[in-house]
């Protein structure tokens, strides 16, 4: 009796012919050209270190325009990696941790300065302010 449900030992595909002389293939992982095929086996090592959590960090508490470049750089870092450029990689890296360490120093810079150049200009336009008699 059919009950048009398939059986346990019975699966869907049962019905059809299994390997019928031809032959198994394996696929690579990456097709050829891809843009992660070839550097895998060029660089074993992996990617260099690209900064991003750095650059991130200098963009939102220190300085806002160089942290965004030193964002840029380290994701330049990944793109020059995957098309098998690491010595552009690694060049890209540095500039990054330059752009990121420029944006800490102006950072710390101008959050010291400003504060100071504000009491100085509040304090003499005070005094002047104020009449002696």
């Amino acid at each position: 009796m059919d009950t048009g449900y398939y059986s346990q030992n019975q699966g869907y595909y049962s019905s059809q012919p299994k390997n019928q002389g031809y032959p198994q293939q394996s696929y690579p992982m990456y097709p050829p050209g891809a843009p992660g095929s070839q550097n895998m086996m060029r660089n074993p090592q992996g990617p260099p270190e690209d900064y991003l959590m750095f650059a991130i960090f200098t963009t939102v508490c220190c300085c806002l325009p160089l942290g965004i470049v030193a964002i840029i750089k380290s994701l330049d870092v990944r793109n020059r990696f995957m098309a098998g450029d690491l010595a552009g990689a690694q060049e890209a890296a540095q500039s990054s941790k330059r752009w990121s360490i420029a944006a800490i120093v102006v950072g710390i810079i101008f959050n010291i300065l400003v504060p100071i150049i504000v009491l100085v200009v509040y304090y003499t336009v005070l005094r002047s302010a104020i009449p002696y008699y």
